[in-house]
């Protein structure tokens, strides 16, 4: 089998730790779904966390990352 696969990685605080996969795809539309359903939970977890006058305004790009690799499959 040959071909590429796509890995949607995420890193919490890009100035102390590495990016890590999340998950692994066969569509990069499947690896921007799981990035996009990712993103909503985060951005959901914040809004729970912090209460209406303590919000500001969520910044999710600030000190993370997400993105999408891409590898290939040797057989």
């Amino acid at each position: 089998m040959s071909g590429k696969i796509y890995i949607f990685y995420y890193n919490d605080c890009i100035f102390e730790s590495a990016p890590f996969a999340v998950s692994l795809h066969y569509t990069k539309k499947g690896a921007y779904q799981a990035m996009r359903k990712h993103r909503i939970k985060c951005y959901n977890e914040y809004m729970e966390i912090f209460d209406k006058e303590f919000r500001r305004d969520w910044r999710d790009d600030f000190g993370k990352a997400w993105f999408i690799g891409e590898k290939e499959i040797k057989p």
